[in-house]
């Protein structure tokens, strides 16, 4: 059998959720599919620096499809926008609200290794990369922490002492940096990411990934 194609794929993946999850999972697919073409346009300079001045007017033409690319993906997302709105209604997480759940080392089973998380949903977006074939959202938190199996509490990953964090899966859990609009400085920022699809969903519980509360 050939490979599948990028259509041929998000139809299977899509074949295998409710209506409203295979549309955003094809959605989702598009984004993915539109960041990677983007990345591979910033990736190296296309035109060799020998030969840019032969080829001006292809750099030109460059340029206008890395703006369109950009252009594409945020019709994308404007276009997924009420799908999401519709999916965070139903899971009961949308934006406002609270999000709370934990993870935890399948193989070390929960004793030990579990590890809480809460937090107010700041923001909610489908996320451009996938996770191990999964499609996600990302979830924005503000106000949030992790729970240790030692009873203290941290506000992110990075603030887990390095020598106990092979303890705990951070499969759904990441710090990402960005700006604080009040203070213009760069901080760390606790992201949840959760699968579009309800058996996504319930194979990381099943495997310690995540485990919504």
């Amino acid at each position: 059998m050939g490979t599948l194609s990028f259509v041929e794929k998000e139809t299977i993946m899509a074949a295998k959720g409710n209506k409203l999850e295979a549309s955003l999972v094809s959605m989702t697919g598009t984004l993915i599919y539109l960041n990677d073409m983007e990345k591979t346009l910033k990736r190296k300079p296309l035109v060799p620096r020998s030969v840019e001045s032969l080829m001006a007017p292809t750099q030109v033409e460059l340029e206008a499809l890395s703006k369109q690319f950009q252009a594409t993906r945020e019709a994308a997302v404007k276009d997924a926008q009420p799908l999401l709105d519709e999916w965070l209604r139903k899971m009961g997480l949308s934006v406002g609200g609270c999000i709370s759940g934990c993870t935890w080392r399948h193989l070390a089973g929960r004793h030990g290794s579990t590890l809480t998380f809460e937090g107010g949903i700041e923001h909610a977006r489908l996320h451009r990369y996938a996770l191990s074939g999964t499609r996600v959202v990302d979830f924005t938190l503000v106000g949030a922490r992790l729970g240790l199996p030692s009873g203290s509490f941290v506000r992110t990953v990075e603030d887990i002492p390095v020598r106990n964090q092979a303890d705990f899966n951070f499969c759904a859990l990441s710090d990402v940096q960005t700006l604080d609009a009040r203070t213009g400085e760069t901080v760390r920022v606790l992201h949840v990411y959760v699968p579009l699809q309800e058996d996504q969903r319930e194979r990381w519980a099943r495997l310690g990934d995540l485990e919504l509360t």
